[in-house]
């Protein structure tokens, strides 16, 4: 969860679960939150926990100033 977490700066890990890893075996795959509300589906390698993708998954609801 720290790596996961790391991905993003100040993220906070929401969800964390195991997948099916391309070729075989399982890899993680968390959904974290940054600061900005936005939230990433990060994958990890499930080997030794490296990070092998990054995406925006979702922007939180606008907000007003």
């Amino acid at each position: 969860m720290d790596k996961a977490a790391g991905a993003v700066p100040s993220g906070k890990v929401e969800s964390l679960l195991v997948v099916a890893q391309q070729g075989g075996g399982s890899a993680w795959q968390a959904v974290v939150l940054g600061t900005d509300g936005i939230r990433h589906a990060v994958t990890l390698a499930g080997a030794d926990g490296t990070v092998t993708s990054n995406t925006v998954a979702e922007q939180g609801p606008a907000t007003h100033r």
